[in-house]
Formats: C-alpha cells, structure tokens, sequence
C-alpha cells in the first residue's frame, strides 16, 4: 500500500486539508473558512475535517504549512489574519487529532515551494523563492536544493520587508510592507480609494474585471502593487543569486491583467544585475493544492 501523507494548509482565509501520495497526487481534499466565532469552533471544524480527509484511510506522516509567524520549536502558529490564533499549539492539536506523533510544522509558503521545487515549477532549480500573492503576501525559500527555514523558521518572510518611501500601514502594525501595496485587498482599497466605484466588500477580482474592461484607475492600482513585488522580487533574486522566482495564489491566478505589468516591472527592477540567470518570474502549477502537497511532501521525506 502506498504511503500516504496529511497535507495542511493553513492560510489567511482558508484552511485545506488533504490525503497526498508520494508522488503528490491528491487523494481526497476539503477546506474550511478561517473565519470563526471563536478559536474553539475553528479547532472543532478543523478536528471534522480531518477525520472526514482522512476517513478510512492510514496515513503514514502530517505535514503542516502555515501563515506565520510561526514557532517550530514549540509547534505554535501566530498567523497575521488570524487574530483568534496566537501562539496557538496547531502541532499538539493535529497530533491529538491524528494520534501520529511526528507532525512537521512550515511556514505555508515554504510549503509551497517545497511542492513545486519537487513536482511543479521550480523541478530542477536549485535556489527559489516562492510567493503567494493574495489576502496577504507571504514568501519562501529553497536555497542549494534544501528548504530555507532561517533562525526563527520564519525565513522568506518577504511580504513584511518595507519599501522606501511608502506611509501605507500594515495589517500587522507596521508602515511601509510590500503587503500593505500589494496583497489584494490593499490594491482593492488603493482602487476604491482613488475613485473606482466599487462596494465596500469588493474583492481584487472586482479590480481586476474593470482593469481588463480600461479603467484607469484599476490599471493604475495592478501597477503600483506588481511594481511592489517585482521590487522585492529583483532584492532577493540579487542578494541571494536565486534562478526561479515563482507566484501563487488568488491574485496570481488573475491572467495577464496581472502578470504582464508584473513582468515588464521585473525586467526593468533586475536589468542592470547583468549576473543573474533569471529571466522572468513563473506561475506556480500545482494550483490551490500546491501548499498541502508540499506540507505532505516534506513530512513523508521526514519520516
């Protein structure tokens, strides 16, 4: 019987969790809002859909890929859009739940990339950040073909360094993160903002519709946000000499509206670093899954 592993992703609106193989087909999949009452409902829909995923089935490992902050040594998550989990014990509780022992505990992105480094878009590249562009922005690292963790496990935290001159305030306190331009939402309320008559619980698709349709002022709020990103993207790719910067998520998966001025951005941010073997930033190929197959992944190479 082949072996099989738990995949879970825990990101800022949603949290997936599937039964994975080791050559990361997925089994069986469900999610779950992260939008809850309380910490103890969202534990308890969590405990359901774990033994709903996992239902007749021996899995062999449990990987888990969260929105950080994260603390492996403790098995803690503090995820910035989740303000109903701090310092909460996810490691215990998915062990309680699964009575397997050995859980492996990464940031949601390194997830991500890790699936991809293996199967998806990154296969045969060495040194990679990956990003996930949507409620937030988060980042991780594969440098010398091995998971990057950094001191605290929090490495690739790309979407909380500053841009120069910006004043935009950051979900997470600060003033000036690359995520306060460039995640969806800030790129939603830079557009309603300025003038784009959408309602207050518009979504970046809404932005992205009146972008393809001409408006101005959609284009021009895709534009400040993918310049934000190509900014940190040619950063890493220079102090890192990385060959595959790869995007995800929900705003990643808006088509050429997106990824035409993202490229054009990048190109102009890393030209004069004649050195790097780059060329342009890759969309990831595992879709929704990719952070689940990952978190799998790992944990199976881990036990």
């Amino acid at each position: 019987m082949a072996e099989l592993g738990l995949g879970i992703d825990i990101g800022a609106t949603k949290i997936a969790v599937g039964l994975v193989t080791p050559n990361g087909h997925v089994q069986t999949r469900g999610e779950i809002p992260t939008k809850a009452e309380s910490s103890e409902k969202l534990v308890k829909e969590l405990q359901l859909l774990i033994h709903e995923v996992t239902s007749n089935n021996e899995i062999s490992s449990v990987g888990i890929g969260s929105a950080g902050p994260i603390d492996v040594q403790r098995g803690t998550i503090s995820p910035v859009n989740i303000s109903i989990w701090r310092d909460f014990p996810v490691v215990e509780l998915v062990q309680d739940i699964t009575k397997i022992k050995k859980v492996s505990l990464l940031g949601d992105v390194v997830a991500l990339v890790y699936g991809e480094f293996k199967l998806g878009a990154a296969r045969g590249k060495q040194n990679i950040l990956g990003l996930v562009v949507s409620t937030g922005i988060g980042g991780g690292l594969i440098l010398n073909g091995e998971v990057y963790n950094g001191s605290t496990w929090n490495g690739g935290y790309i979407g909380h360094t500053l841009i120069g001159g910006s004043d935009k305030k950051c979900f997470c306190g600060g003033v000036g993160c690359i995520e306060a331009v460039s995640s969806g939402p800030s790129m939603t309320k830079w557009a309603k903002d300025n003038g784009l008559p959408i309602s207050n619980d518009a979504k970046f698709e809404d932005v992205a519709k009146a972008a393809r349709e001409g408006n101005a002022i959609a284009i021009e709020a895709i534009r400040l946000g993918v310049d934000a990103i190509a900014f940190a993207a040619a950063n890493a790719s220079a102090l890192l000499d990385l060959d595959a910067v790869i995007l995800g998520g929900g705003v990643a998966e808006s088509g050429e509206i997106f990824w035409e001025p993202l490229q054009d951005a990048f190109s102009r941010r890393k030209a004069h670093n004649k050195f790097l073997s780059i060329k342009n930033l890759t969309p990831c190929h595992l879709g929704t899954s990719a952070g689940l197959i990952g978190a799998a992944l790992y944990s199976i190479s881990q036990s």
